[in-house]
């Protein structure tokens, strides 16, 4: 959430918060790796 938030700025971006807690959300893995998905990818 915080990747799509900053990336829809056009100008300049203001992040208000913990910034511990920012740091953390930066820093922890993406949720789609969790993701369980039946999606194949099969290399040929």
């Amino acid at each position: 959430m915080l990747y799509t938030a900053i990336t829809r700025g056009v100008e300049t971006v203001v992040i208000v918060g913990d910034i511990d807690l920012i740091n953390e959300m930066v820093a922890a893995a993406p949720a789609s790796l969790e993701r369980n998905t039946a999606l194949r990818f099969d290399e040929n």
